[in-house]
């Protein structure tokens, strides 16, 4: 059996040989598989964090990764914290990252895979499932390690699309070997030392929370509701057993579905409640407004609404209303104290009186701790008329609705 520091050394060599200065996958498998210890292959990859961190540090001023990185540091060489929040915190900053397009940005991918890499024991490098020996270029980007996004970071590129500088890629996996060969013989204290934000520092880069409108009470309220009726009507009108019930809706100008149930893999159709097809619908509606999980620095918010009104008497026959309404507001965020607001408003009427609106808005905000200052600019475009349709059971008329002009507004707050 060869020692560690031959294995070592020939793994050097197949660097020097390598077109790319890359070190394979399957070589790093073998070696931290014949290490066999799960703390030892999470520090290592903890210590490529930290070996990169700066570079998305000085390219993206931010302290968020880096408490999450001195967490994962201080759960594994002091058993401080718990996995389990480690992997919370790196789901929750993990769209965050998604959203930096700079190649330093691996860096910030090299943390949260390490939360990952920890929670699971680092099940990807000790334990993978049907490995064949292929390299990191066959996979997809979700399920990269820790050690190969840190070596993107520190050479600049991914070296299966020929990015990056080779020369920094070889530095970076022979540290990377020495780092292995230092904690197999000590691996007590960290190597690379890294310093926690202090909280204001945290303080200042929050990022926006928004709760998607799927996970509204409304909404779930009416799933239930839909399982609860769809349930029903198998009971009711079906015979036999079910291990699955689907019920598929899609929208041409309205709401029509198809239901189905599966038993012992065959397909069999069922009949949707009328009552279900309007919860469908009704959630349809209230589904259209949707809000963009936000990144650090842009989030965006839109609400549309749709309604046809027809109306049938002998007073009034045939009578009928269409009419649309979009809002849209892009929220900025250039510092953690500043926000600007763009908003636009679109009202629609085609029928029986056509006629259109359009707003525009805009906010500039600053606020510091309990004080709060913002400029406001109201209906921007100094828009005026707008007509629009009511039908009652006697009556059709049509409003004329007129606007304030355009004005400005200054607001300012304090929090007791």
């Amino acid at each position: 059996m060869k020692s560690k520091k031959v294995e070592i050394s020939e793994l050097r060599a197949v660097i020097e040989q390598s077109g790319n200065s890359h070190l394979p996958l399957s070589c790093r498998v073998e070696l931290l598989q014949s290490i066999g210890n799960v703390e030892i292959v999470n520090k290592v990859f903890a210590e490529c964090c930290k070996k990169v961190y700066p570079l998305w540090g000085n390219e993206i001023e931010d302290t968020l990764l880096r408490k999450l990185l001195c967490s994962a540091d201080e759960y594994l060489y002091h058993r401080k914290g718990k996995a389990d929040a480690l992997v919370e915190e790196a789901n929750r900053l993990r769209n965050y990252v998604e959203g930096q397009s700079c190649t330093e940005s691996m860096a910030g991918w090299a943390v949260i895979s390490l939360c990952y890499s920890i929670s699971d024991h680092a099940v990807a490098m000790l334990d993978i499932d049907e490995y064949e020996g292929e390299d990191d270029g066959a996979f997809e980007y979700e399920v990269w390690n820790t050690d190969f996004f840190a070596s993107m970071a520190f050479a600049g590129g991914n070296p299966f699309v020929d990015e990056g500088d080779a020369g920094k890629r070889r530095e970076f996996w022979n540290w990377y070997l020495d780092t292995v060969e230092t904690l197999c013989r000590k691996s007590d204290a960290p190597l690379i030392r890294i310093d926690a934000p202090k909280k204001k520092e945290v303080e200042q880069n929050t990022i926006p929370q928004r709760t998607q409108t799927y996970q509204t009470p409304d909404i779930l309220l009416k799933i239930q509701q839909i399982i609860e009726k769809t349930t029903k009507v198998f009971n009711d009108y079906c015979t036999g057993n079910w291990d699955r019930i689907i019920v598929e809706a899609y929208c041409i100008g309205d709401v029509r579905t198809e239901g189905y149930f599966i038993c012992n893999n065959i397909v069999s159709k069922m009949p949707v409640s009328l009552s279900t097809a309007d919860l469908l619908s009704e959630i349809k509606i209230v589904s259209s407004n949707y809000a963009l999980q936000p990144n650090r620095y842009l989030s965006m918010e839109e609400t549309e609404h749709f309604g046809h009104t027809t109306l049938s008497s002998g007073i009034q026959p045939n009578s009928y209303a269409l009419h649309l309404t979009n809002r849209l507001d892009v929220n900025i965020f250039p510092a953690s104290a500043q926000k600007f607001q763009w908003s636009h408003a679109w009202y629609l009427n085609w029928k029986p009186t056509r006629s259109s609106i359009y707003f525009m808005d805009f906010s500039l905000a600053y606020t510091k701790q309990k004080y709060s200052i913002e400029l406001q600019a109201h209906n921007a475009l100094n828009k005026r008329i707008y007509q629009h349709n009511i039908l009652s059971s006697l009556t059709e008329r049509t409003i004329n609705q007129t606007f304030r002009p355009r004005e400005l507004l200054i607001k300012a707050s304090y929090i007791f």
